[in-house]
């Protein structure tokens, strides 16, 4: 059998052979991603930069200037007390409407809701119990302007951050603190608190103001969002051509019988599986420079697609994502055995990887870090969410570098493009020991399967088989098959001599020793397979039709050797001599057509459907009946006589 080297060598020249013939499928591969990532640098054409040269400056704005709809809105507060009456007072001078005290924060909040139309704010205040402390706490709701409102107090800034202001609105957009009266209800209660401890403060002589504090000159770049929309998209296009002709050629070689005829020959199955990942990489390989290098170059004025990411780490990740791609095909390979099916599965599966994206997108800056990193096991979902981060790198102004890359791009995230290069690999290895063990447990229509448990080398150890047809090496001795078998199945060294000497007497087959197999009698080869069987301990033996071609006596021998090392052992034995099941079998199973009719101890099928024998003889006409059956009752006092026809008796 040739080397390792040289394996995966042979499969490669053969795997450029096949490639070089397929012309126009190996262009297509090369040619799509680039039509693909040409679009986006179209796109980046188009899409135009917003320069303002000039400092954004607002004007400034009262927070007391809220539009309040006379005296009818509701205003509440708690506790009721005597201080925080009197302060109350003070805030309708601020702020007129309705107020309305509750004794605690339950029965104010209870209130709110049967009553929230009606309610513009409520007013809680901490620790007011029996007088209001100087370091007033207090809690402010404030109702909201519409239901889908949020006031994001989690975040410390946008999650998706862009160059510019966050909004143009000079009184700071959503949330809305100024148009709910949110400023203003905050106001008027802080100007009550002062009036409350000092009387003769002054706090209508000055006016508040806020102003929102400028921003510099900056170039707003429209195609970042663009990119976190359409570029995983884009990318899937541009590979899926790459993921359904590696799946298809592998099954096209299963299908074929090729993969198998190659492993009779010797062929390693980690050997074939590598190649395959070393000819699909190149492909993949190219197409991730070919992005790279189209993103990376000056579109005219409007600079590049990805303007500020490091582009090496962007082709890491492009091939982290690529070798995610290729063990999905592998993946997917093992579960089909025609190729034209597998490679639609392939590609249905491939997208479905990608669903998910189109749910979650808008869900991004609330997942929790679990289920991202949960999620990104389908590998396009992990790319996906990694592109997602590098818009978000590119939103904050600096891009995806080697020294920031594991780090989220906001202090808000909890993900980094760290993470999804980390769960693109990870996929892969899961897709890697799927392949593995099914490739191994369902090998397709001509392979050998392997049971589902594999590969347990224990079980190996365990297991002795003597199969119905003699399987022997003609050229061994006896002596010699019983030390092969006896390491194969992990007998310590030491002891090997001592077994083999041990089940060669056992056998009675001192004198055949040195002799081969192919000179040994019918029988002798039925006893040194059952002692192959039993050799080294073997926990579960299998013993088909054990005694067959045996003479009476030799029959005899091996049900006494089969008793003696049945002790700690399952034995489980097919055979068609009743007697021998009768004697050996502690359950016994009986089969018809290949289908189990009945299953029990040997006592329990005697007593069910009958035992002991038919005796049938034939009389004259001067035989007496009564006195045969007599002898007959004094050797076996429960025989009956079962019919009596003509001149025959049946017993």
């Amino acid at each position: 059998m040739a080397g390792v080297g040289r394996q995966f060598i042979l499969l490669l020249w053969k795997n450029w052979l096949l490639q070089k013939r397929k012309a126009c499928v190996t262009v297509f591969e090369i040619v799509m991603p680039i039509v693909f990532a040409v679009i986006l640098v179209c796109i980046r054409l188009i899409a135009k930069n917003e320069t303002i040269s000039q400092s954004t400056i607002w004007p400034p704005f009262k927070p007391n200037d809220v539009m309040l709809k006379g005296s009818q809105i509701e205003i509440l507060y708690s506790p009721n007390t005597t201080d925080i009456q009197t302060m109350m007072n003070t805030f309708r001078n601020f702020l007129p409407g309705l107020v309305y005290g509750f004794d605690d924060e339950e029965a104010l909040l209870d209130y709110h809701q049967k009553n929230y139309k009606k309610v513009r704010a409520a007013i809680s205040f901490m620790k007011a119990t029996p007088s209001l402390p100087k370091d007033v706490e207090y809690t402010l709701r404030v109702a909201r302007k519409d239901f889908n409102d949020r006031w994001l107090t989690k975040n410390v800034y946008p999650f998706f951050q862009l160059t510019g202001p966050r909004n143009n609105d000079s009184t700071g957009g959503n949330p809305d603190y100024e148009g709910t009266g949110f400023l203003a209800f905050q106001y008027a209660v802080d100007l009550a608190v002062i009036k409350h401890f000092n009387s003769s403060a002054a706090v209508d002589l000055f006016d508040l103001f806020l102003k929102k504090m400028p921003y510099p000159p900056y170039t707003k770049d429209n195609l970042t969002t663009i990119l976190q929309m359409y570029l995983p998209f884009f990318l899937i296009l541009g590979f899926i051509l790459s993921a359904l002709q590696t799946t298809k050629a592998i099954v096209y070689e299963k299908e074929k019988k090729l993969k198998e005829s190659m492993k009779l020959m010797g062929l390693n199955s980690s050997i074939y599986w590598a190649s395959w990942l070393v000819k699909s990489s190149i492909y993949l390989v190219i197409s991730s420079a070919v992005y790279c290098i189209l993103f990376s170059i000056e579109v005219s004025d409007k600079g590049k697609v990805l303007a500020k990411t490091d582009p090496s780490l962007f082709f890491v990740f492009l091939i982290c994502y690529s070798i995610s791609i290729i063990c999905f095909c592998f993946m997917v390979s093992t579960f089909f055995n025609k190729a034209n099916s597998a490679a639609f599965a392939s590609g249905i599966g491939y997208f479905c990887t990608y669903v998910p994206y189109f749910f979650l997108q808008s869900r991004y800056e609330t997942m929790a870090r679990s289920e991202k990193l949960g999620i990104c096991i389908l590998n396009n979902m992990g790319m996906a969410f990694g592109i997602n981060t590098i818009g978000l790198y590119e939103g904050t102004g600096y891009g995806a570098q080697w020294n920031n890359f594991a780090k989220p791009a906001t202090v808000d995230d909890n993900f980094s493009l760290l993470d999804s290069m980390l769960m693109l690999l990870g996929s892969s290895g899961v897709y890697l020991v799927i392949t593995w063990y099914v490739d191994g447990v369902f090998p397709g229509e001509y392979g050998v399967p392997l049971p589902w448990y594999f590969p347990l080398s224990n079980v190996r150890k365990s297991l002795g088989l003597c199969p119905q047809h003699n399987i022997l090496f003609d050229t061994l001795t006896v002596e010699e098959h019983l030390q092969f078998f006896a390491q194969l199945k992990g007998c310590p060294k030491d002891n090997v001599q001592k077994e083999v000497d041990e089940m060669i007497r056992v056998l009675g087959l001192e004198t055949k020793r040195t002799s081969f197999s192919m000179t040994l009698s019918g029988g002798q080869k039925r006893k040194l397979s059952v002692g192959i069987a039993l050799i080294a301990g073997s926990k579960v033996v299998i013993l088909d039709e054990p005694t067959s071609g045996m003479d009476p006596a030799a029959r005899r021998q091996t049900w006494e050797i089969l008793q003696k090392f049945r002790e700690d052992r399952t034995m489980i034995l097919s055979t068609h001599f009743m007697d021998e099941a009768d004697l050996l079998g502690d359950r016994i199973a009986i089969m018809a057509d290949g289908v189990v009719k009945c299953c029990g101890t040997s006592l329990f099928l005697k007593k069910l459907y009958g035992a002991g024998y038919h005796l049938v003889m034939v009389k004259d006409r001067d035989c007496d009946v009564k006195a045969v059956t007599n002898v007959i009752k004094q050797h076996i006092p429960a025989a009956e006589l079962e019919s009596e026809i003509s001149a025959d008796k049946k017993k």
